[in-house]
């Protein structure tokens, strides 16, 4: 542990000081040190160490004991100057001592747990279908949905008259500072107001509209612009039109989170499509040119090559889904489709090409089969 300096030394005072001396000397420190005013590292602990040699130097009993016996002073067995300020530590006129400078350090830091009772709303979330092609290209849709606002009565106000009247369990501070005398000297503690909540101000009036609430839940209709592009899982930010601050605080965000629905032709994987497009075992043997449904509406041409297999997949460039980085792919899978039925004249034509065929692949698989056994 750190070994302590000179209480005297640390105000840059003699022994012999007077209490205005010793005043004046800690006013010009916490001056200097004071976190709001010296930003550099190390300024905190050196402000609490100001603190604490005008803790004791400003107690005549303390400093009487400080001066016969220094740190080993019966008062200040088991003394810890840390807890000491966590309790409240001594009450000082903080009004006095920076009053020059044109505020209270310790009344600014109360100012700012008042303003943090005005809060930002709550954010919304709400879940949004979109068809592929309303994804692919953007669209707008209009959604419905219920939230918070401010009370068009009152004005947000919660008050009949519009009107807030001083808090008087607190005299308008939002803090109620309570003080007790001990041997160590005079403990502070504040706590924020329970009877106005730290606003300082209580409604009198409630307003019948939101009962003194400041808050109604209004049913909306919003206009959402859909991006091109976008796809399941993405989400939408739309700022501001979340629940209504409270107390004068910002209104929150709304999150729309998108889910694209099945498509009954198209499949996407990001920024390519797929489509499956059947042909003819005619089409298939000798070649032919097909055409292919696209998902902007209309179709493409897609040669099919002499011989093609079934499931034999073809890429169609550009035609995919446009996004930021690219452009992606259509894909179109070719599916060889087996007549359901089939008239005299085809059946003998059938019959003729089952003759002329050649087919091998089965004799070869079951030669394949054989040797893969026999071994």
């Amino acid at each position: 542990m750190p070994q302590k300096r000179d209480y005297y030394e640390i105000l840059g005072i003699a022994k012999n000081s007077t209490p205005e001396q010793v005043k004046q000397a800690y006013k010009e420190m916490a001056k200097r040190y004071h976190p709001d005013l010296n930003k550099e590292p190390g300024a905190e602990e050196k402000f609490k160490e100001v603190l604490e040699a005008y803790t004791i130097l400003s107690d005549p009993q303390k400093r009487s004991a400080y001066d016969a016996y220094g740190f080993e002073a019966p008062e200040f067995a088991g003394f810890d100057f840390d807890e000491f300020l966590r309790k409240g530590g001594m009450h000082f006129d903080f009004s006095d001592l920076f009053g020059d400078l044109g505020f209270d350090p310790f009344e600014q830091f109360f100012k700012v747990e008042k303003r943090q009772a005005s809060q930002r709303g709550f954010d919304l979330r709400m879940d949004l279908e979109l068809e592929l092609e309303e994804a692919v290209f953007g669209t707008e849709k209009t959604i419905e949905l219920v939230r918070t606002e401010k009370c068009d009565e009152c004005n947000g106000t919660g008050s009949k008259d519009k009107e807030l009247q001083k808090c008087q369990a607190c005299n308008g501070k939002g803090i109620i500072e309570r003080t007790q005398r001990t041997p160590f000297g005079i403990f502070s503690t504040r706590a924020t107001c329970s009877k106005c909540g730290g606003e300082g101000a209580i409604v009198k009036n409630p307003c019948k509209k939101c009962n003194g609430s400041g808050q109604l839940r209004i049913k909306r209709k919003i206009t959402v612009k859909i991006p091109a592009g976008i796809d399941s899982g993405n989400h939408l930010r739309l700022k501001g039109e979340g629940n209504a601050g409270f107390k004068g605080g910002q209104h929150g965000d709304l999150y729309v989170i998108v889910n694209v629905k099945p498509h009954k032709i198209f499949k996407r994987d990001r920024a390519d499509l797929f489509v499956e497009v059947p042909i003819s075992f005619a089409e298939a043997a000798l070649g032919a040119e097909v055409e292919v449904p696209i998902l902007a509406g209309g179709k493409a041409k897609l040669k099919i090559p002499a011989s093609t297999q079934t499931n034999t997949i073809f890429k169609l460039r550009g035609l995919g889904v446009k996004e930021a980085s690219r452009t992606g792919d259509l894909y179109v899978k070719a599916i060889i489709k087996t007549p359901s039925s089939i008239n005299a004249r085809q059946k003998e034509l059938f019959e003729e090409l089952a003759k002329l065929d050649g087919f091998k692949e089965r004799e070869n698989f079951f030669t394949s089969f054989k040797k893969k056994f026999n071994k």
